[in-house]
């Protein structure tokens, strides 16, 4: 049976594992330093549901409508970002910030530059730097989507798009390279679009390489089994050991943690994994659904409103310092799935791609309120 695209909580259960590494390395939680590989897991989850819902668009109707294709993706990411951004600008002192500073952060992070006023040093974004991610995932949106629709007009054969990602991957590769040998400094190399594009790619080259799939069979194999267990077991390592500023990070090891959560990702669409079964736990699954609110919310928490200096000057003991961090993140990041998120899901379906089944409910890995992941879909 070839690939189709439905729905597996083992997905959001990778996003769950994926900003639950984010949030510890960012609380600095002692043994997950190496947590910001979160952000490499979320780019290739993005890569691979974008192209495979563009693929699906275009196997059954011959087409991919880019306009209702990012109306999908402003109606699902902008209106919690905004929310977000708004607290900034009318209570900045809440999070650390002048009323200057934050306004300029918000700027940054509104029209998705942040990686790059990150990468150049043009300003301290503070309790917003964490929408670098964010800015680099939208550019990815402005270049991927056009490349496959357009060689879908010209009828090309899907094995040139393939060779596309390939080249992708093997310039972001190249391009820390150079940039490292030239001296630059880690935050270009970590933040720029050309040096990150790799991981998303490499999401994307999953995709691809399921879609052209004729069985899945392949994937109850055991020895691909035991691959998946090797790249599982990777990640883990990574996550303890893992330190983000480390040259091994650029000069191989970052391309590694991507393939390792590609083949991770792709073992969950094989039936009865005991990996899978792990990511299908429930609360892990309500974590991966909730993620891009706790995204969007839990560094402000860290490194802003109860930010350990601050706590540590209202006479709270440090130990309270990340349990406080976790219930004030999860508290904001619930309300924005229930009061925001999941409403704007169900207006955002009136865009819903032309596959045949109903709306779209794919969404980036970032992550879509109760992300269905239909063959009949952002």
């Amino acid at each position: 049976m070839p690939f189709r695209l439905t729905y597996r909580p083992a997905l959001d259960g990778l996003r769950g594992v994926a900003i639950l590494g984010v949030f510890a390395h960012h609380a600095q939680v002692p043994y997950l330093r190496g947590g910001f590989i979160g952000v490499d897991i979320f780019f290739v989850l993005s890569g691979f549901l974008i192209t495979a819902l563009l693929l699906q668009e275009a196997d059954e109707t011959g087409r991919i409508s880019l306009r209702s294709f990012y109306i999908r993706r402003a109606l699902r990411l902008f209106p919690a970002l905004a929310v977000l951004l708004g607290a900034f600008v009318l209570f900045p002192r809440v999070f650390g910030m002048t009323r200057a500073d934050a306004a300029m952060a918000s700027g940054a992070a509104a029209f998705y530059v942040s990686n790059w006023v990150r990468a150049f040093d043009l300003l301290d974004l503070e309790a917003l730097s964490h929408t670098w991610s964010l800015a680099i995932e939208e550019q990815f949106y402005l270049l991927w989507p056009p490349v496959v629709a357009l060689l879908v007009v010209l009828g090309v054969r899907r094995k040139w798009l393939i060779l596309v990602a390939v080249a992708g991957i093997a310039e972001a590769t190249v391009m820390r390279v150079v940039l490292w040998n030239g001296a630059e400094s880690w935050r270009r190399l970590s933040n720029g679009l050309d040096t990150r594009l790799d991981g998303l790619l490499i999401g994307a080259l999953a995709a691809l390489v399921l879609a052209s799939l004729s069985s899945l069979d392949v994937l109850r194999r055991r020895a691909f089994r035991v691959v998946v267990v090797a790249a599982a077991l990777t990640l883990v390592t990574v996550l303890h050991y893992g330190r983000a500023a480390a040259p091994p990070m650029y000069f191989g090891v970052g391309s590694l943690v991507s393939l390792c959560a590609a083949l991770v990702l792709i073992g969950t669409f094989a039936a009865d994994t005991w990996i899978g079964s792990l990511l299908e736990f429930g609360p892990l699954v309500w974590i991966g659904r909730i993620s891009y609110g706790l995204y969007l919310w839990h560094y402000p928490v860290i490194a802003g409103v109860f930010e350990n200096h601050r706590l540590a000057r209202l006479g709270v003991d440090p130990a309270w310092s990340i349990p406080i961090q976790i219930v004030a993140s999860l508290a904001l990041a619930t309300s924005s799935f229930y009061l925001l998120e999941r409403p704007m899901l169900r207006f955002k379906q009136r865009f819903g791609s032309r596959v045949s089944g109903g709306p779209e409910g794919v969404g980036t890995a970032l992550a879509e309120p109760r992300s269905r992941y239909r063959t009949s879909p952002a």
